[in-house]
């Protein structure tokens, strides 16, 4: 296949890539400035490896001459060069593929020679600076980068995030055994709540990235957890009453709710708070895997209370009348088991 010949513009293109940024090195009297000599040494390589050329042309000149005195008392003159220019880019490959520019430069000079040379390096310097657009900074590029990064807008979650989003949320409520759009939208909205987002549609492609992180995570745990179990079932005989894996929100949240109801507790009335904190009027309206979370929250404190109990009673053997297990509510023991 034959190479590609680029045009002028396709050429400018590449030099404009080159140099996105020059620091200001040289130092003035009142002020930091990036030199001629930069600029050209920056951009000359890249130039030359495009194959451009670069045509000043002098097409207006005028000269302004202007009386001045020195510190000492001593007259003289200022000599103000300006110069219309037309600055031509060539492709060297095709001379007639070319671009044009009006420019202006000017130059201040004593003694009056130097004018027309001082206009010409200052009138190309700041061509090529204007041209290519480049930046110039008293910061070093790396920290000029920085700051350039820091203004971007921040990107948002891509179509193919998403997707990937919906694939993997489905994949893990299958693997909990729930099934179907609303099971596969409750672990989107989990996710979501992680990152303090009300929708995953608000996440930035940052965001995103975590979340597909969090949901390969669990999806592997989970595998491997039922790899181990399944394992471990296979060597060992079978423990009675031993409590099998949580197949599902549902499941998770009758066993719950079974638990802390045989502790002693009015589940009823536990729902009717939870449905309170959760802004609905039913408990069947409130989202199932934050219900889930506050069943477990109170199963939790519940059982940290009766530890605490225990510690107490074995502090005071000689008390007759002991606390009741869950604030009088049953002074039988409670089996916790494992949930």
């Amino acid at each position: 296949m034959a190479e590609k010949i680029l045009n002028v513009y396709q050429r400018l293109a590449e030099v404009r890539k080159a140099v996105p940024y020059l620091k200001k090195e040289q130092q003035g009297k009142q002020y930091n400035y990036v030199g001629s000599s930069d600029v050209l040494g920056s951009l000359h390589e890249k130039i030359n490896e495009v194959g451009l050329m670069l045509v000043p042309e002098v097409v207006g000149h005028h000269l302004t001459t202007f009386e001045r005195t020195n510190a000492k008392g001593t007259p003289s003159n200022e000599y103000f060069t300006e110069l219309d220019m037309t600055m031509t880019w060539v492709n060297v490959d095709e001379p007639s593929d070319t671009v044009k520019v009006s420019w202006y430069a000017q130059g201040v000079d004593l003694a009056g020679e130097k004018g027309v040379g001082k206009a010409l390096t200052y009138g190309e310097k700041y061509f090529l600076l204007k041209f290519f657009n480049i930046a110039t900074d008293k910061d070093d590029p790396d920290t000029f980068q920085d700051k350039i990064e820091s203004k971007k807008p921040i990107a948002k979650i891509s179509r193919d995030q998403s997707k990937e989003l919906f694939d993997l949320a489905e994949e893990y409520a299958e693997l909990r055994g729930m099934h179907g759009e609303d099971a596969t939208n409750q672990a989107l909205k989990w996710a979501a709540e992680q990152l303090e987002l009300n929708s995953l549609d608000d996440a930035s492609a940052e965001q995103a990235d975590k979340a597909i992180k969090a949901f390969r995570n669990l999806i592997s745990n989970h595998s491997k957890k039922n790899g181990s179990a399944e394992k471990q079932t296979a060597q060992q005989e079978p423990q009675h009453e031993k409590v099998q894996q949580i197949p599902s929100t549902d499941d998770a949240i009758d066993k719950y709710a079974s638990a802390i109801q045989n502790a002693g507790l009015d589940i009823d009335h536990l729902y009717a708070e939870i449905a309170k904190m959760e802004g609905v009027s039913d408990i069947r309206d409130a989202d199932k895997i934050r219900v889930l979370g506050h069943l477990k929250a109170r199963y939790t404190k519940l059982k940290n209370d009766e530890k605490k109990r225990q510690n107490q009673r074995q502090q005071e053997p000689k008390k007759v009348q002991q606390e009741s297990l869950l604030e009088g509510r049953t002074t039988q023991p409670v089996n916790w088991g494992t949930i």
